[in-house]
């Protein structure tokens, strides 16, 4: 039997505390044409959107009308730890979590996100070319104790989560160009995805478990 499809309520997560180390200074902060990579999203699909969430290491790194910033509750723990900081802030059940320094995102790709989702998943997680896209992802408040278990024992790696949660592998296009370096910012408007992009090695290694290509 096929599974219900849900009308979503949906709160966004914007993760903005990473430390940049490739970029070189915090690339939350970068701007282009004078308006942040964050206000520059927002604008885009913000919309979407009945409640939006910034993640960052402060908790006070943006002044942005209407928009709710919180700290990382698990500092410097990586995309796992943003992800437990934003599902404990919203007040929807589903969450899209984003990264900061995507700026191609479009509203049809977030929507089809939301089409995909039915009752039994907890992540709708995009996948392009044989790689998944952790920070670009719909997530459930249900993933939230999960998280936390992981946090608490020391456990970074949000991969491993996707083993104790229903998750929709959802083919897509490539939209998810993202600003590595400071040469990057000059594709922001025109790329679609980055021309060398590094993966790390486990990433690799899942998505090959998983069969995605």
């Amino acid at each position: 039997m096929a599974q219900r499809r849900l009308i979503l309520k949906v709160s966004a997560v914007v993760l903005a505390g990473g430390r940049s180390s490739r970029f070189g200074r915090d690339k939350s902060l970068l701007r282009i044409d004078d308006e942040l990579l964050v206000e520059r999203s927002l604008r885009r699909w913000g919309h979407m959107f009945d409640e939006i969430i910034i993640v960052s290491d402060s908790g006070c790194k943006f002044d942005i009308a209407g928009i709710t910033e919180v700290r990382d509750i698990y500092p410097r723990r990586g995309p796992l730890g943003g992800v437990h900081a934003g599902l404990t802030a919203v007040r929807n059940q589903w969450a899209f979590v984003v990264a900061c320094d995507m700026p191609s995102i479009e509203n049809d790709f977030i929507q089809r996100l939301f089409d995909a989702v039915s009752d039994g998943d907890r992540v709708i997680l995009p996948y392009h070319n044989g790689m998944i896209e952790p920070l670009c992802a719909l997530y459930h408040t249900d993933c939230l104790p999960f998280a936390e278990d992981m946090l608490s024992r020391e456990s970074n790696c949000i991969l491993d989560m996707y083993e104790m949660v229903p998750v929709l592998y959802f083919e897509t296009e490539n939209c998810f160009f993202n600003i590595n370096y400071p040469e990057d910012a000059d594709s922001v408007g025109t790329a679609k995805e980055n021309s060398s992009r590094r993966y790390k090695r486990r990433l690799r290694i899942f998505c090959g478990e998983k069969g995605l290509s």
